[in-house]
C-alpha cells in the first residue's frame, strides 16, 4: 500500500514539475531577442519583393521607376522592398521607357492571441502574428501594358513573452501595434486552483504513506 503512495505521490510530483518548466518555444530573457514587429514587416516586405523580381526578369535591363503607396507608411518598408529588387531603380526625369512598377499597402499589422502564462512558474506569453499583403502592378513605360499585377501576402507567427510587447512595437506606426486579447478562465483562474490542489494532494500522500 505504501509502494503505491509513493508511486502516485512521485507521479503528481513529476506533473506539477512538467507543468511548471516553461517550453522551449518561447523566447525568454535568457534567450536571443525576438525580432520586432516592425522588423519583421521589412523581412515579409523583401519576400513579397524577391517574388516581384521572379515574376519580372527583364526589369534588369530597363530599370524600374518605383512607386510606393501610401506615403504615410510607405517609409517603414520601401527602402527594403527597393534593395531587395535589386534592380536599377530611376527618376522620373531620367531618359529611356523604364517599366513603372506601382507598389501598394493593402494590409499591413500585428494580431496577437491566446495570452497564458508557459507553465506554472513560467512568463506570460501570447502568439505573435504579423502579416503584410502589397499589391504590385507593373506597366510597361513605352507601350503601357501591364506586364504584372498581383496581391503578394506574408505571415510569420511566433510566441513573445507578454511583457516584452512595448518593445517589439514601434511608438506611431500603427501597423507594428496589435491589441491582446484578455486572458481566457483556464489561464486566469484555474491555474492557482490546479497548483494549489497538485501541492495539498502531493503533502497529504506524503504523510500518508511515512505514516
Amino acid at each position: 500500500m505504501a509502494s503505491t503512495h509513493e508511486s502516485i505521490c512521485q507521479g503528481i510530483v513529476c506533473l506539477f514539475i512538467a507543468a511548471a518548466i516553461p517550453t522551449a518555444s518561447v523566447f525568454s530573457q535568457g534567450e536571443s531577442i525576438p525580432p520586432s514587429n516592425l522588423s519583421v514587416l521589412r523581412t515579409e516586405a523583401t519576400m513579397i519583393a524577391d517574388s516581384v523580381r521572379q515574376a519580372l526578369p527583364g526589369l534588369d535591363r530597363t530599370g524600374v521607376r518605383l512607386e510606393f503607396f501610401p506615403r504615410d507608411q510607405a517609409w517603414a518598408l520601401e527602402l527594403d522592398f527597393r534593395r531587395a529588387l535589386a534592380l536599377q531603380v530611376v527618376s522620373d526625369g531620367e531618359a529611356g521607357h523604364p517599366v513603372g512598377l506601382e507598389v501598394g499597402i493593402l494590409d499591413a499589422g500585428v494580431q496577437y492571441a491566446n495570452p497564458r502564462r508557459d507553465g506554472f512558474f513560467g512568463t506570460r506569453v501570447v502568439d505573435r502574428t504579423v502579416r503584410l499583403t502589397l499589391r504590385a502592378k507593373a506597366v510597361d513605360g513605352e507601350t503601357g501594358d501591364v506586364l504584372f499585377g498581383r496581391d503578394i501576402s506574408s505571415a510569420m507567427s511566433d510566441v513573445v513573452e507578454l511583457d516584452a510587447l512595448e518593445s517589439l512595437e514601434t511608438p506611431g506606426l500603427p501597423m507594428t501595434r496589435g491589441t491582446v486579447p484578455p486572458a481566457g478562465f483556464t489561464s486566469g483562474l484555474l491555474e492557482p486552483v490546479i497548483l494549489i490542489g497538485a501541492i495539498a494532494v502531493a503533502v497529504f500522500l506524503l504523510f500518508t504513506t511515512r505514516s
